[in-house]
Protein backbone atom coordinates (compact mmCIF):
# COMPACT_ATOMS: atom_id res chain seq x y z
CA UNK A 1 0.00 0.00 0.00
CA UNK A 2 1.63 3.48 -0.87
CA UNK A 3 1.46 6.17 1.56
CA UNK A 4 0.51 9.71 0.40
CA UNK A 5 3.89 10.87 0.41
CA UNK A 6 4.91 8.13 -2.02
CA UNK A 7 2.20 8.89 -4.73
CA UNK A 8 3.49 12.77 -4.77
CA UNK A 9 6.83 11.88 -5.02
CA UNK A 10 5.64 9.71 -8.00
CA UNK A 11 3.44 12.33 -9.66
CA UNK A 12 6.70 14.74 -9.26
CA UNK A 13 8.92 12.18 -11.11
CA UNK A 14 6.18 11.55 -13.86
CA UNK A 15 6.03 15.14 -14.22
CA UNK A 16 9.42 15.72 -14.88
CA UNK A 17 10.34 13.20 -17.39
CA UNK A 18 10.61 13.93 -20.88
CA UNK A 19 7.14 12.75 -22.82
CA UNK A 20 6.95 12.44 -26.75
CA UNK A 21 8.35 15.52 -27.55
CA UNK A 22 11.36 14.88 -25.84
CA UNK A 23 11.63 17.91 -23.30
CA UNK A 24 12.47 18.12 -20.10
CA UNK A 25 9.18 18.35 -17.36
CA UNK A 26 6.56 17.86 -20.33
CA UNK A 27 3.03 18.80 -19.03
CA UNK A 28 0.59 16.21 -19.19
CA UNK A 29 -2.91 17.71 -20.24
CA UNK A 30 -5.86 15.95 -18.31
CA UNK A 31 -6.73 14.11 -15.07
CA UNK A 32 -8.14 10.94 -17.52
CA UNK A 33 -4.80 10.89 -19.21
CA UNK A 34 -2.92 11.65 -16.31
CA UNK A 35 -4.47 8.28 -14.36
CA UNK A 36 -3.79 6.57 -17.40
CA UNK A 37 0.15 6.97 -17.73
CA UNK A 38 0.06 5.73 -14.21
CA UNK A 39 -1.81 2.84 -14.53
CA UNK A 40 0.25 1.59 -17.79
CA UNK A 41 3.81 2.41 -16.42
CA UNK A 42 2.80 -0.08 -13.34
CA UNK A 43 1.34 -2.35 -15.40
CA UNK A 44 3.26 -2.40 -18.73
CA UNK A 45 6.88 -1.61 -17.38
CA UNK A 46 6.68 -3.25 -13.95
CA UNK A 47 7.60 -0.37 -12.17
CA UNK A 48 6.01 -1.31 -8.75
CA UNK A 49 8.61 -3.48 -8.29
CA UNK A 50 10.64 -0.23 -8.22
CA UNK A 51 9.29 2.38 -7.48
CA UNK A 52 6.69 3.27 -4.43
CA UNK A 53 3.69 5.14 -4.72
CA UNK A 54 1.47 3.59 -7.26
CA UNK A 55 -1.82 4.08 -6.28
CA UNK A 56 -4.47 1.13 -5.72
CA UNK A 57 -6.28 0.91 -8.90
CA UNK A 58 -10.19 0.52 -9.34
CA UNK A 59 -12.67 -0.35 -11.61
CA UNK A 60 -15.02 2.58 -12.07
CA UNK A 61 -16.57 4.81 -14.47
CA UNK A 62 -13.92 4.99 -16.86
CA UNK A 63 -11.79 2.65 -16.18
CA UNK A 64 -8.92 1.84 -13.93
CA UNK A 65 -9.30 4.78 -11.42
CA UNK A 66 -7.62 6.25 -8.23
CA UNK A 67 -9.36 9.06 -6.07
CA UNK A 68 -6.35 9.50 -4.48
CA UNK A 69 -4.73 11.29 -7.17
CA UNK A 70 -6.92 13.78 -7.02
CA UNK A 71 -5.99 14.74 -3.14
CA UNK A 72 -2.65 14.62 -4.36
CA UNK A 73 -2.61 16.78 -7.16
CA UNK A 74 -4.35 19.70 -5.07
CA UNK A 75 -1.79 18.85 -2.50
CA UNK A 76 1.48 19.69 -5.03
CA UNK A 77 -0.23 22.66 -6.22
CA UNK A 78 -1.10 24.21 -2.96
CA UNK A 79 2.99 23.57 -2.43
CA UNK A 80 3.84 25.36 -5.42
CA UNK A 81 4.97 22.46 -7.00
CA UNK A 82 2.78 22.01 -9.76
CA UNK A 83 0.54 24.51 -11.45
CA UNK A 84 -2.38 23.33 -13.23
CA UNK A 85 -4.06 25.55 -16.48
CA UNK A 86 -7.91 24.97 -17.01
CA UNK A 87 -7.92 25.36 -20.92
CA UNK A 88 -11.15 25.60 -22.34
CA UNK A 89 -12.49 23.88 -25.13
CA UNK A 90 -15.82 23.29 -27.59
CA UNK A 91 -17.43 20.11 -29.06
CA UNK A 92 -18.99 20.33 -32.26
CA UNK A 93 -22.67 18.80 -32.07
CA UNK A 94 -21.96 17.81 -35.33
CA UNK A 95 -18.85 15.62 -34.77
CA UNK A 96 -18.24 15.04 -31.67
CA UNK A 97 -14.58 16.91 -32.26
CA UNK A 98 -12.94 19.88 -30.54
CA UNK A 99 -13.38 23.21 -31.84
CA UNK A 100 -10.57 25.19 -32.19
CA UNK A 101 -10.78 28.21 -29.44
CA UNK A 102 -6.85 28.48 -29.18
CA UNK A 103 -7.09 32.13 -30.91
CA UNK A 104 -8.95 32.86 -27.19
CA UNK A 105 -6.03 31.85 -25.31
CA UNK A 106 -2.29 33.05 -24.30
CA UNK A 107 0.67 31.49 -26.55
CA UNK A 108 0.91 28.29 -24.13
CA UNK A 109 -2.28 26.78 -25.70
CA UNK A 110 -2.59 24.70 -28.14
CA UNK A 111 -5.42 22.06 -29.26
CA UNK A 112 -5.86 18.91 -27.05
CA UNK A 113 -7.03 15.78 -29.18
CA UNK A 114 -10.77 14.99 -28.69
CA UNK A 115 -11.29 14.52 -24.93
CA UNK A 116 -13.50 11.32 -23.80
CA UNK A 117 -16.54 11.84 -21.19
CA UNK A 118 -14.78 12.50 -18.23
CA UNK A 119 -12.31 15.39 -19.71
CA UNK A 120 -14.70 17.39 -21.26
CA UNK A 121 -16.82 17.78 -17.97
CA UNK A 122 -15.80 20.82 -15.45
CA UNK A 123 -13.96 20.25 -11.88
CA UNK A 124 -14.47 16.66 -10.14
CA UNK A 125 -17.66 14.93 -11.82
CA UNK A 126 -17.07 12.26 -10.71
CA UNK A 127 -17.68 13.61 -7.07
CA UNK A 128 -20.44 15.50 -8.49
CA UNK A 129 -22.16 12.87 -10.33
CA UNK A 130 -22.88 14.72 -13.46
CA UNK A 131 -23.48 12.44 -16.14
CA UNK A 132 -25.07 14.12 -19.05
CA UNK A 133 -22.63 16.10 -21.49
CA UNK A 134 -24.27 18.67 -23.86
CA UNK A 135 -22.69 18.69 -27.24
CA UNK A 136 -21.50 22.23 -28.30
CA UNK A 137 -21.42 23.19 -24.54
CA UNK A 138 -18.06 25.00 -23.29
CA UNK A 139 -16.03 22.46 -21.41
CA UNK A 140 -12.38 22.61 -19.40
CA UNK A 141 -9.56 20.66 -19.69
CA UNK A 142 -6.91 20.62 -16.97
CA UNK A 143 -2.95 20.94 -17.96
CA UNK A 144 -0.67 19.81 -15.43
CA UNK A 145 3.22 20.83 -15.14
CA UNK A 146 5.54 21.63 -12.39
CA UNK A 147 7.04 24.91 -11.79
CA UNK A 148 10.52 25.55 -11.41
CA UNK A 149 10.32 24.46 -7.64
CA UNK A 150 8.48 21.52 -8.91
CA UNK A 151 11.62 20.61 -11.45
CA UNK A 152 13.73 21.46 -8.53
CA UNK A 153 12.42 19.04 -6.08
CA UNK A 154 12.17 16.52 -8.32
CA UNK A 155 15.68 16.55 -9.59
CA UNK A 156 16.73 15.73 -6.12
CA UNK A 157 14.13 13.08 -5.79
CA UNK A 158 15.84 11.31 -8.36
CA UNK A 159 18.47 11.30 -7.04
CA UNK A 160 17.12 10.20 -3.65
CA UNK A 161 15.92 6.84 -6.26
CA UNK A 162 18.59 4.11 -5.04
CA UNK A 163 21.18 3.59 -7.53
CA UNK A 164 20.55 0.05 -8.26
CA UNK A 165 16.89 1.21 -9.03
CA UNK A 166 17.18 4.43 -10.53
CA UNK A 167 17.97 3.78 -14.34
CA UNK A 168 15.33 1.30 -14.80
CA UNK A 169 12.66 3.55 -12.46
CA UNK A 170 13.07 6.78 -14.75
CA UNK A 171 13.15 5.09 -18.19
CA UNK A 172 10.38 3.29 -17.33
CA UNK A 173 8.23 6.21 -16.32
CA UNK A 174 10.02 8.02 -19.58
CA UNK A 175 8.89 5.15 -21.87
CA UNK A 176 5.62 5.21 -20.38
CA UNK A 177 5.28 8.82 -20.95
CA UNK A 178 6.55 9.02 -24.13
CA UNK A 179 4.66 5.89 -25.74
CA UNK A 180 0.90 6.63 -24.54
CA UNK A 181 1.33 10.75 -22.92
CA UNK A 182 0.88 11.56 -27.28
CA UNK A 183 -2.01 9.38 -27.86
CA UNK A 184 -5.47 10.99 -28.66
CA UNK A 185 -7.70 10.01 -25.23
CA UNK A 186 -10.03 7.96 -27.74
CA UNK A 187 -7.00 5.77 -28.57
CA UNK A 188 -5.42 5.78 -25.29
CA UNK A 189 -8.61 4.67 -24.07
CA UNK A 190 -9.44 2.07 -26.70
CA UNK A 191 -5.91 0.63 -25.47
CA UNK A 192 -6.44 0.65 -21.96
CA UNK A 193 -10.13 -1.21 -22.50
CA UNK A 194 -9.19 -3.36 -24.79
CA UNK A 195 -6.33 -4.99 -22.97
CA UNK A 196 -7.53 -4.34 -19.02
CA UNK A 197 -11.03 -5.22 -19.38
CA UNK A 198 -11.14 -6.60 -16.29
CA UNK A 199 -11.00 -2.94 -15.53
CA UNK A 200 -13.84 -1.90 -17.33
CA UNK A 201 -16.87 -4.05 -15.29
CA UNK A 202 -17.82 -0.47 -14.00
CA UNK A 203 -17.53 1.35 -16.81
CA UNK A 204 -19.97 3.56 -18.57
CA UNK A 205 -18.31 3.88 -22.31
CA UNK A 206 -17.35 0.84 -22.84
CA UNK A 207 -19.83 0.48 -25.21
CA UNK A 208 -17.73 3.03 -27.35
CA UNK A 209 -14.43 0.60 -27.39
Amino acid sequence: MSTANDRRILLLLLLYVPGPEGTEAEPIRGRTRLQKLLFLAKEEYDLGEVLRGFPEFEAYKYGPFSSELYDDLDFLENLGLIKTRAREVALSPEENELVDLSGLFDDESQLAPTPDIEETRRSHDYALGEDEVVAGEDMTEEVFKLTQIGKERAKRLIDQVPAGQRDRAIKGLEAAKTRFGGLPLRQLLRYVYRRYSDMTTRSEIAHLY
